[in-house]
């Protein structure tokens, strides 16, 4: 078998709990579980993107409930005309606008006096790096005009509690890691991280690991032997970069690939250049995509399994996404009988492959 699991970790969720776990501790995920003053939605869509049906039920919630709202996103999304203001910023920079906001809350004394006393380090060191990042200087750079970023940092700062509600987009450009660790720092130094209807630790319920789920007792080597380890990335990432894969398939390094399997995935429409990816798929000897539809890959493929759809087979939702909870998945109609889940197909797999 092989040791490469491919999976777009490195742009979801990954770079945000990694970041934190360097900057405060822990992946800190917006409470929505207690009432927040003001949600500030950083790059995330949720009404469109209604992770498990329950996040931007939530959220939704609250705004019944009188919580206001500041959205940051390129395109005028449904919360963004929900939105007491609407920050328009300029794609891939995240990381300047998180700057000024810290600039304008330290420059006017907003923050939490009490909680930078006595819960962060380096405050002294992060108030001399943001000093020159003014909305002034930043505003040509985001595309954001100076009085819109001031306005929008008071709100937040003087928002208690608030929560920073950030999504995926903020993870799809290479300043990812300061931009997270800017926006955490700018929850702490707000008061805001670790309280009810901020920024929390969601401690996970009482399950069996990930780890132990997927028996990785067993494999103990695996991780030396995959693809991205060969590039230096850090441990805690489980899964190797599409980057690193293509790299793998057209150059031959650290070694060659020369088969796939592809489920819940469209490289060729979904990695970024997708001539590139058309390449690279063209060098294999073999590729099997297990899929609902016809896509572009699966078109490539010299197998197609079709594969059921979420409502036809029992799931767990939110397993291992570090919100705090699991949620139930039943199927709600059986599948065709060619269609099977994409579990048992693998189960299937793996079965026909192990020695008896």
């Amino acid at each position: 078998g092989s040791p490469n699991v491919v999976s777009v970790q490195d742009v979801c969720h990954a770079p945000r709990d990694v970041t934190g776990l360097h900057t405060c501790g822990f992946y800190p995920v917006a409470d929505f579980h207690y009432q927040s003053k003001l949600v500030l939605v950083w790059g995330s869509n949720l009404t469109s993107t209604n992770e498990e049906g329950e996040i931007c039920s939530l959220l939704l919630e609250q705004i019944k409930g009188g919580t206001e709202l500041i959205v940051v996103d390129p395109r005028q999304t449904e919360l963004a005309k929900k939105a007491k203001i609407w920050l328009q910023l300029r794609p891939g920079t995240d990381n300047a606008l998180a700057l000024a906001f810290l600039t304008v809350i330290i420059e006017e004394q907003l923050f939490d006096k009490n909680f930078v006393e006595n819960w962060t380090h380096g405050f002294e060191e992060l108030t001399h790096h943001v000093r020159d990042d003014t909305p002034e200087k930043m505003a040509p750079i985001t595309w954001v005009e100076p009085d819109l970023i001031r306005e929008a940092a008071r709100l937040y700062a003087r928002s208690r509690p608030a929560a920073i509600q950030w999504g995926n987009a903020i993870e799809q450009h290479i300043s990812t890691f300061d931009t997270v660790r800017a926006l955490a720092s700018l929850m702490a130094i707000c008061g805001n991280l670790d309280v009810p209807g901020g920024n929390v630790q969601a401690n996970e319920p009482s399950i069996l690991p990930l780890g132990k789920l997927v028996r990785a007792d067993l494999f103990l080597t695996k991780w030396k032997e995959m693809i991205h380890t060969y590039h230096h990335t850090i441990p805690k990432l489980m899964t190797v970069p599409p980057a690193f894969l293509r790299k793998a398939m057209l150059e031959e390094f650290p070694y060659p690939i020369k088969g796939a399997y592809v489920q819940c995935s469209n490289p060729l429409l979904a990695y970024a250049d997708s001539r590139m990816t058309f390449n690279a798929i063209n060098k294999l000897d073999f590729l099997v995509v297990a899929d609902i539809f016809m896509t572009p890959t699966a078109s490539l493929a010299d197998i197609v399994l079709p594969a059921a759809t979420q409502f036809e087979f029992n799931d767990i939702g939110h397993y291992g996404l570090g919100h705090g909870y699991i949620l139930a998945r039943p199927k709600i109609v059986d599948p065709p009988e060619e269609c099977w889940s994409d579990i048992r197909i693998l189960n299937a797999l793996g079965r026909a492959m192990t020695p008896e």
